[in-house]
């Protein structure tokens, strides 16, 4: 069986490099027939799965165009072809219909998240509009396949077709394991984003640790905030100097000051806020990356991968003793404990194996 695996977006973030060059990468470890495109109008990066889109077709309709004549292009070649979807598209209606080996991609509630995307009467129609072409692409589709379970059952109540989960993974063995550099006498927590959008809670974070100063100072504990900062944010730190004592920002860091950073955390922390996106489950890249380097995660939402009792990945509310409880007992447990229990339920090659098998068991 022979796939194609289809991004077409106007620009690819880093998140989603990575995990399609995961990917691309399992799949020749692997050895399936498994190929992985993306076309966008940004530079590109790795020519092995990236492809510009031509400059007649980068206005926003007509890169979705381009998708498809790409999909129509290359459709004979593959067996299946899974494609991530591309929301409020007119051109579904017509050339969906011509595809009858597609499987669509599902990241989102795609119709409350363009409402929230853009909160005024643009988003609003875009939502309108993905209603009716989201819709039809249900019907169009051999089935969905799901980032979180959460989004599988949503993609389920609008049209009930076979639907399979594809969580995020990553490259476990192209991902080093930290060296152990943490502190007895401190506690140290990591806070990574590229950027920290709304639904990541820092500002909940920020809040809660403002009330409980008195025990950040008696424990010693320090939070590190890696990745672009929002100026509301960033101006609540600076206008109260507590807080400024035990929050370190650090901007975005790459490479080994990444790594040296992170050796020094007990834990590290992901979302605190999904349910700005109408969200409460995910299976975040910085969470499987975090548990790739043996750093335990507390979390403010469900994993899809993970079981709730799995000790090294806490789902829990904005509490910062709570999040302290946990650094104080993830300190003195290894790092390679940590990465080893994760392999099973973070491995990019053992999901997307998985996932190649459901594939073809459904195609016959």
């Amino acid at each position: 069986m022979r796939v194609l695996h289809l991004t077409c977006v106007r620009e690819l973030t880093s998140g989603q490099r990575k995990q399609l060059t995961y990917e691309y990468n399992a799949s020749k470890s692997l050895k399936i027939k498994w190929d992985v495109m993306s076309l966008h109008t940004k530079n590109i990066e790795n020519e092995e799965f990236e492809k510009q889109i031509p400059k007649n077709f980068r206005f926003i309709f007509l890169r979705n165009l381009y998708g498809w004549i790409y999909i129509l292009n290359h459709q004979k070649d593959y067996d299946i072809i899974i494609n991530r979807h591309m929301t409020f598209d007119p051109f579904v209606l017509i050339f969906g219909w011509f595809i009858k080996n597609r499987f669509s991609v599902h990241h989102a509630k795609e119709i409350e998240e363009l409402k929230l995307i853009r909160k005024n009467w643009q988003g609003i129609l875009a939502s309108f509009i993905e209603k009716i072409v989201g819709k039809v692409n249900l019907f169009q589709v051999k089935g969905t396949i799901s980032v979180t379970n959460e989004i599988a059952e949503y993609q389920k109540k609008l049209y009930n077709k076979p639907i399979l989960i594809y969580p995020n993974g990553i490259n476990y063995k192209t991902v080093d394991i930290l060296k152990d550099k943490r502190q007895k006498n401190e506690i140290n927590i990591g806070f990574v984003c590229g950027s920290f959008s709304s639904w990541h809670g820092l500002d909940l974070l920020l809040k809660e640790i403002l009330l409980h100063i008195s025990t950040m100072k008696r424990l010693n504990v320090k939070i590190h905030l890696i990745g672009n900062v929002l100026p509301a944010e960033l101006s609540f730190i600076s206008s109260n100097i507590n807080l400024s004592k035990y929050i370190i920002i650090h901007g975005l860091l790459s490479g080994k000051e990444y790594t040296d950073l992170l050796s020094v955390c007990d834990i590290g922390l992901s979302s605190f806020s999904l349910e700005k996106k109408n969200l409460f489950e995910a299976a975040t890249l910085k969470v499987r990356e975090y548990l790739a380097f043996g750093i335990p995660v507390y979390s403010g939402h469900k994993d899809t991968a993970i079981n709730d009792s799995f000790p090294y990945y806490i789902n829990g509310n904005v509490d910062i003793n709570k999040i302290i409880e946990f650094a104080q007992k993830m300190k003195f447990i290894s790092r390679e404990k940590v990465r080893n229990k994760s392999e099973d339920k973070i491995s990019k090659e053992k999901i997307m194996l998985k996932l190649y098998e459901e594939i073809l068991h459904l195609n016959g």
